[in-house]
């Protein structure tokens, strides 16, 4: 297996959004104000981009309203079809979903009012793969088909004239690569068009947290859900997107580019959403490297990582090219001297191999 020297750079939290002032109402009638949280930094669902979601609320364990579609209006306020007002007496829990649902993957809402949660149907995709990646017959994941999935909770929720703030979090984790190439003898690095994680799983069950999820307790595990996942895996193929590098100093993050050579790096902009899970991955990049134009490495680099992936957080890591790199083999020289032998007719040169310190 070739390897490669690599750097992993921690998960990297971004601050949530801020909530604005909710709108007051003079009326009981039950209305939404949403904020999504920034966890990741080129996630699919923004604040800015959430323009649906389906909520459940239950009170005294029965239902008040059930996958009920909650829109965005051109003034920015959510709007639903019927009208919904609060209880006289006691409280409400709401649990809502959003999700780009995409592709062929699936998406089955399971709310009750103990049991809040939903099923995510991973398919594998078996066409549309960067045209090097030799796709397996059963498929594999791609980016374009694995949907960014988000939840909220607002528990013990009362009778009020201000919108019940939905805080949305996101259900999954984003993953990225970067390159940083720290050769002092002129090495250069060209990456095939694709990477691929190997062994990543890709479907499971989400329970939704039963506490309320505000945007100031993100770093509580008890405010989160948790997955379930299948024990199916499968490749997770990420196509490379850029083409060109820019002048940069030795210690910027570069992208992983194809068919350009890396001497400073790029600026990083790619999204590569997975299912948070802990445990062992391949990484396989092909890639070329170079010294003074003479090919010194030319197959798939390989490496295993070590994962934690938690929802919400966006993980980069940083492959570094180094002189001391173990893709390569370095050339030494070891001096020997043929000894010339005497005999009785003529100089004979016979080689002994001794070797000179």
């Amino acid at each position: 297996m070739k390897r490669f020297l690599f750097a992993a750079v921690a998960a990297v939290l971004v601050a949530s959004c801020a909530t604005d002032e909710v709108k007051e109402y003079k009326r009981d009638e039950l209305n939404f104000y949403t904020s999504v949280e920034n966890a990741t930094r080129t996630e699919a669902i923004t604040s800015a981009t959430l323009s649906t979601f389906n909520v459940w609320g239950y009170h005294a364990g029965k239902a008040m309203m059930s996958n009920l579609a909650v829109t965005k209006q051109a003034d920015g306020s959510w709007s639903y079809g019927d009208k919904y007002f609060w209880p006289a007496t006691g409280s409400v829990d709401f649990y809502a979903l959003a999700s780009t649902e995409v592709g062929s993957h699936t998406l089955t809402n399971n709310i009750t009012a103990t049991a809040p949660k939903f099923t995510f149907g991973g398919k594998l995709a078996t066409t549309g793969a960067p045209s090097d990646y030799i796709m397996p017959a059963a498929g594999c994941i791609l980016p374009a088909t694995m949907p960014d999935m988000l939840y909220a909770t607002a528990i013990d929720e009362v009778r009020q004239q201000t919108d019940v703030v939905m805080n949305f979090r996101h259900a999954i984790s984003q993953v990225e690569f970067a390159v940083k190439n720290n050769s002092t003898l002129g090495l250069e690095i060209t990456f095939g068009n694709y990477i691929a994680i190997k062994g990543v799983k890709y479907s499971g069950t989400y329970s939704l947290p039963t506490t309320m999820a505000t945007s100031e307790d993100f770093e509580d595990a008890a405010s989160h859900g948790s997955w379930s996942l299948n024990a199916a895996t499968a490749d997770h193929v990420l196509k490379q997107q850029h083409t060109s590098a820019v002048a940069g100093s030795a210690s910027d993050m570069g992208l992983l580019i194809t068919g350009v050579k890396i001497i400073n790096g790029d600026n990083l902009d790619t999204e590569n959403i997975v299912l948070p899970q802990a445990g062992t991955v391949k990484v396989v990049v092909p890639a070329v490297i170079k010294q003074n134009g003479i090919v010194l490495f030319n197959d798939d680099m390989e490496f295993d990582l070590d994962v934690d992936w938690k929802e919400g957080y966006r993980y980069i890591y940083t492959l570094v090219l180094d002189d001391d790199t173990d893709l390569l083999w370095a050339i030494n020289f070891t001096a020997t001297v043929d000894n010339i032998k005497t005999t009785d007719e003529e100089n004979v040169r016979v080689p002994d191999g001794t070797k000179l310190n």
